[in-house]
Formats: structure tokens, sequence, C-alpha cells
């Protein structure tokens, strides 16, 4: 009685198990899908610090807007300086010229603007400054009326006003006027007179405008936010900050998106797109989360909420997906009945247990597939199908092919179709042949494999190959006695037992796994000698009996059809290994006659003879080959030089086929840049573009750009631009800022930085120059 109510408690047990297999799973999905609310909490703080940024952004365009107010009001009184005549001529001339009709013109410019402090010319031959209200030495006019306290008069000659300069705004500094003690922030705003001069300008125009007063706007931003004001020139050079802001980090400096956190600070970055100027504002980074505690509590009470319930929806799921899982365990049953079947995971492992079982069969069912799998193996080898030697061997260790040594002997074996074992009329050849190879395969293995590791392989019809290899340390003739002794057995058993007479030939004992084709080769010289001369005998034939083996050369089909598959692939090295073994196998491994050799090197001659005129038909010429090719290699004076000329010739048809195929690639680049010209009358392409066109990547049009044109594609499109540049310039009227905006610049500084890096000069002395 105890041990029947044991079993159902046990049998609960086990259901249990799976029961709480699905609650755990459910939970843990549970828990997965409430876990997107903390993705949705981050989500929404992210989507807070958008908003943020948006703000900040309005705020740096209405800075950008006043400043660049500013910038354009600065730029136009320093061009109406810089072009005005007098000035230039005073710059110029200064001897000759009337200072006083220059003091003039300069009162004359000026609106009033409350940043802008005062502007002068500098004139550098003769060393002093003309405003619009004195003249004076340079030295005493920055010592006694405009005192800079970041460096001294003679480092702003020999440095600042030494330069070229094009519209540049200098560093905020320190300045006193007429030795006052108080220090005024400014912004130096120099330019170079005439602007197409080079270092150092005969002169210069410098504006000194207050670094507050330009940058109100700023201050007004840094008091309502609190936070710190920075911009930036297109250089990344600091133009303006506002007062105690601590230096810019350079993770900020480098990045390039709106937003960026560091040490606890949210930079907000706005750059402008007309003149490349950059405005950051600070503000303290958990500013956003401060401000949304509400939202984060009650996300929450939702994840509480909503857990509580899932909670509840598991444990009722889990009960629901429980019972089709008994349904199963009970289906299963009654296919197999008498298991125990209330334990679930009992059955389902026996079940289990017989899908291994049918998974074994299944992998002997593979292994019977092994003989065919070795068998192509072998006959690779034995056509000299690979290059790849020391892999072929562990591929064959792989499939369980072992050899005894490294010394191979081919017997090759076929079966004469006249004997009277083929001649009972009532019996298919078919099935004969069957029987036939059969018996060689079986009776010839265990002769041969009493001496020698011993792999068979099945030519097809009536021919079989028996690979030998004797133990290492055995001499050639020993092994070679042995094969002819036991090739004669074979024979002596086929005729006596079954009438069927066989054909026997044995090569020559060759040392090396990649010496194989050449065994093959031997053994079928000497099984055709066999078939016409053994007269119906028995006895096996040697090929180092034969009489002709001096005068007999390797060079089978298949490997002709290996050297010019790699010719045509352009593979050059690997076509010199195939000759390499085909020389080796001739002159080195046997040393055949001079005639054989003239043979030998005649037929390779004409291999790469007829592949030459293939292709010279193919491309509609003619031969592309030294007609004395063949002569010179026939009757060369060593193997040697034979050898050297027929790789040069290999190299040189190798790397015509590779170059057919690098044409291609020659095409793309003509196309590419056809493209570009085609387009140059609308609208410029990007790398972006070129590689939506023709359906490569950016990197790789780049690459084969510069390969063959010696030039990269941005700057072939930039020659381009300066092309028609000069052809809008010198044909036509338009203003420089118009001429910019149709080579699809945003302003007149991408032109004149174009026209700087490849002519020297500005656009418009190019248009005086040679219009």
């Amino acid at each position: 009685m105890p041990t029947e109510k044991a079993a159902p408690h046990r049998a609960k047990k086990e259901k249990s198990r799976v029961y709480s297999f699905f609650l755990l799973s459910y939970t843990l999905i549970l828990l997965v899908s409430l876990s997107s609310c903390l993705f949705f909490g981050a989500e929404v703080a992210q989507q807070l610090r958008r908003e943020e940024a948006l703000n900040k952004q309005a705020l740096l365009t209405s800075l950008k807007n006043d400043v660049e107010e500013n910038l354009r009001y600065v730029e136009e009184l320093g061009n109406s300086l810089v072009f005005n005549s007098r000035l230039q001529f005073l710059v110029k001339h200064p001897s000759v010229s009337s200072v006083h009709d220059a003091m003039d013109q300069m009162a004359g410019m000026a609106v009033s603007r409350d940043f802008l402090l005062d502007y002068f010319l500098y004139v550098r031959s003769t060393d002093e400054v003309v405003t619009s209200t004195v003249r004076m030495s340079a030295d005493k006019f920055f010592d006694i009326i405009y005192e800079f306290t970041d460096l001294t008069a003679q480092a702003l000659r020999e440095g600042t006003l030494a330069e070229y300069h094009f519209q540049d705004y200098l560093p905020a500094g320190g300045l006193r006027q007429y030795d006052s003690d108080t220090v005024i922030r400014v912004i130096p705003y120099v330019q170079s007179i005439p602007i197409s001069s080079s270092a150092p300008p005969p002169g210069q125009v410098m504006l000194l405008l207050d670094s507050d007063k330009f940058f109100a706007h700023a201050l007004s931003l840094q008091s309502a936010t609190g936070g710190s004001v920075y911009v930036l020139d297109e250089t990344g050079a600091a133009v303006y900050q506002t007062p105690d802001a601590p230096g810019l980090p350079a993770g900020v400096l480098n990045s390039a998106e709106a937003l960026v956190t560091a040490d606890h600070i949210s930079y907000t970055r706005y750059v402008s797109e007309e003149t490349g100027w950059t405005y950051f504002i600070t503000s303290p980074a958990n500013l956003y989360f401060t401000d949304n505690l509400s939202t984060i509590g009650f996300l929450g009470g939702v994840f509480a909420v909503y857990l509580l319930l899932g909670l509840f929806l598991v444990r009722r799921i889990a009960r629901r997906s429980y019972r089709p899982v008994k349904d199963i365990n009970d289906l299963i049953l009654q296919s197999a009945p008498g298991g125990a079947g209330d334990d679930e995971f009992a059955v389902i492992k026996s079940t289990l247990l017989n899908q291994m079982r049918s998974g074994t069969e299944l992998q002997r069912i593979i292994e019977a597939q092994r003989p065919a799998v070795v068998r192509d193996l072998l006959l690779q080898l034995l056509l000299g199908q690979t290059l790849d030697w020391d892999g072929a061997r562990s591929q064959l260790e792989a499939l369980g092919v072992r050899f005894g040594g490294d010394a191979y002997i081919a017997v090759l074996a076929e079966a004469d179709l006249d004997s009277a074992f083929f001649l009972d009329s009532n019996i298919p050849l078919e099935n004969n042949l069957s029987v036939a190879r059969l018996v060689l395969q079986n009776v010839g293995c265990e002769l041969f494999g009493a001496n020698a590791a011993c792999q068979y392989l099945d030519l097809g019809r009536a021919q079989g190959v028996f690979l030998l290899s004797p133990p290492s340390g055995e001499n050639d003739a020993a092994a070679l006695a042995a094969a002819s002794r036991q090739g004669d057995a074979l024979a002596r058993f086929c005729a006596q037992q079954f009438e069927l007479d066989i054909f026997v030939g044995v090569s020559a004992m060759e040392q090396g796994l990649e010496q194989l084709p050449l065994c093959y080769d031997e053994a079928r010289k000497a099984l055709e000698y066999s078939r016409l001369q053994a007269g119906g005998g028995t006895e096996p034939v040697l090929f180092t009996a034969l009489d002709v083996t001096h005068s007999d050369y390797y060079y089978p089909l298949e490997a002709e059809q290996q050297l010019l598959q790699y010719v045509r692939a352009g593979d050059a090295a690997k076509a010199q290994e195939v000759l390499g073994r085909i020389f080796t196998a001739n002159f080195e491994t046997k040393r055949v006659s001079a005639a054989a050799a003239r043979s030998l090197l005649y037929q390779l001659a004409a291999t790469l003879q007829r592949l030459a005129n293939s292709d010279a038909l193919a491309q509609g010429g003619g031969a592309d080959f030294d007609e004395q090719l063949v002569e010179q290699v026939v009757n060369s004076s060593s193997i040697d030089y034979a050898r050297r000329r027929l790789s040069e010739h290999i190299a040189r048809l190798a790397a015509a086929h590779e170059n057919r195929a690098q044409s291609k690639t020659e095409k793309l680049v003509e196309r590419i840049a056809a493209y570009i010209d085609n387009c140059a009358e609308s609208e410029f392409p990007d790398l972006t573009v070129l590689s939506e066109a023709f359906g490569v990547t950016p990197q790789y049009i780049s690459n084969v750009f510069k390969k063959y044109r010696d030039e990269n594609v941005k700057d072939y499109i930039a020659r381009r631009k300066l092309a028609q540049a000069k052809a809008l310039l010198t044909g036509t009227d338009l203003p420089v800022r118009e001429v910019a905006a149709r080579l699809g610049y945003a302003g007149e500084i991408g032109i004149i930085r174009l026209f700087r890096k490849y002519e020297g000069t500005t656009p418009g002395d190019y248009r005086a120059q040679h219009k």
C-alpha cells in the first residue's frame, strides 16, 4: 500500500516540473516585455533632450542672426576701405599721394555703430598708421592711442601686420585707449590692401570692434539661461566667449553632433551655413531629469501595476499551456504503450533517443558514401588535377586512407573482353563486368596488401588500378619484384578460376605523393605494351623493363589542360608550378633521351602557341606569339634555357589574360569621368551620387579613380569646376557671387579658395587679367 500511494505523488511532482517550467518562462517573457517601459522612459528623456536642444538652437539662431548682421556691416565697411582707390594709391605710392585726401575718404565712410570702436590704415613702407583724424608712426600709435595689452607694438607690426589677411577676425584681446587704465575687450578685423597682394602686403585695414557690444546678444543669453556662450570661426578658433566661461573640451570641439555632453555639462551646437562660424551654449546635463521627476514617477507606477496584472495572467496561461503537453504525452503513449505515462520528461527523453537512433542510421548512410569520395580524390591525384599535395594528404588521412611510406607503385589491371568469361551470351555484359571488377578488387587487394599498403581504384568498364606503398626502407628492385609476382599471381588465379584473362602493367617506384600522376602514366604505358606484346600470356609488364623507357616522356593530357586553365585565369604562379612538375618528372625523376626531350619541348611550345593563336582569333587580330619560340625551345642548348623561355611566354600570356580583366576597370573609370563631365552643366555630383549611379561603393570609386587617373575624384571635380568658373569669368559679366552660386557654392569664399589653391590668385584678379 505505501508503494501504491507513492506513485501518484511522484507523478504529481513530475507534472509540477513542466508547470514550473512554463510559469518561469512566461514570467521571464513578462519581465522582458515590461522592460520596454524602461526603454520608453529613456526615449522620453531623449525627447526632452531634443526639445531642449531645439530651444537652445532657436536661441543660437537669434544670436547668429544678430552677429551676422554686424559681420555684414563690418565686411561692407572693410570692403569700402580696401577697394577705395585713394587708399590703394596711398599704400602703393605713399611718397606722391595725399594723406589728407585719404583721411577725408576714411572720414566719410563709417556709419555710426556702437560696437565700432575705430578703424585705421597701416602703411607698411612708411610704417605709419592713418585714421580719419590723425597720421602717426606705428610705434607711437600703438603706444599712445591704442595699446594692446596682449602683445607689443613691435610684435603686432612684425606678426599680424606683416601677414596676408582676408577678412580675418582675430581673437578678442585687451586694449587701452590714450593711456587710460581701463581695458576694453576688442576683436580686431584685418584685411590686407590690396586684396590680391601677397605676404607681406603693402598695407592693412584694421577695424577695432568692442567685444561686449558686438556680442551683446550673447551676454543677454547668458543672463537668461545661466549658461556660457561661445563663438568660433570657420577654422575652429575662438572669436568670443562670455566672461568666466571655461575652455571648450576637445571632445566637444571634435564632435559634429548638435548636442554633446561632457563633464556633466550639455553643449548645444549651431553652425552657420553662411559664414561657417560655430555657436555653443551650455546648460547642466541633469536639468532634464530634475524638471521631469513627476513623469518618471508616473512610469514607475505604471510598471508596478502592469507587473502585478501580468503575474496574474502568467499563472493562468501556464495552466492552460500545460494541458496540451499532457495531451501530447498521452498521444505518444498511445503509439508506444507500456511507458510511464505520468512522467512527461521520461516520455520525451525516450522519444528523443529514438530520434537519435534514426540519426545514427542517417550517419551510416553517409558513411556508405565515403568510398565514392575516396575514389574521386584518388582519381584527381592520379590525373594530376591538384597542386595542393599537402592538403590532399590531409584529406586522405581524414578519410581513413593510409599509405605505408612515401614511395608509390601503380599497378594497372584490365580484363580482356575476349576472354571465355565474357562469352556466355545468356549473361549481360554489364553483369559480367561487375563480377570481373569485384574479383579484381577483392583478390588483388588481398595479394598486393601482403607486402605493401594497398588502395584500389575502380576506373570503370574493365580497368582498375592498385596504388601500392611499400614499407619505408625497401629498395626499388625488391618492391617492384614483389609487385610483379603478385600481379602474376592475380592473373593466374583469374585465368584458372574464372577463365578470365587480364593484362597487368606495373609502373616504376616513384618518391612522393606528387609523383602519382607519373606512376599512373607509366602503368598505362606498361599496360599498353602488355596488351600488344603479351600474346595472351599472364606475365605482368614492368615499365622499367621496357626497351623504350629511355625514349618516353611524361606530358599527359591532364597536365596540358591544367597548364592552359591557369594561364587563361591569369595565374602565372600556378601555371609555373605545373610546368615545374612536368620538367621534374622528365629531367629529374627520370632522364629521358634527347629525342624524347625535343618531342616534349615541342609539345609544350605548341600548347602555348595554340593558346596564343586562339586568343588572337578571339580579339580579331593576328597571332600574338613569337613564331621562333618553337624552334628556339626545341633546339635549346640546355634544358634550363628552354624552361626559361617557356616560363617567359607563360608569364606574358597570363599577364595578357589578367590585363583583359583589368581593362573593364579602366572602362569604368572612363565612364565615371564622362558622367562628371556631362553633369558639369547642371550640378556636379559627389561620391554618393556616383556610387548610386554606377552600383559600386564610394571607397571603390575613389581607389580605382586614383589608380588609373593619378588623382582623386574630388580633385578631378574641383578642376572641372575651375575650368567652368574660368569660362564664366572671362566670357560673361556675371558677378563673382553669381558664378560661385552656379558652381554650387553658398558664397564667394568657396570660389576664392578654389582659385587660391589652383591658380594662386582671386577670381576678380583672374577676370581682370584674362578677360
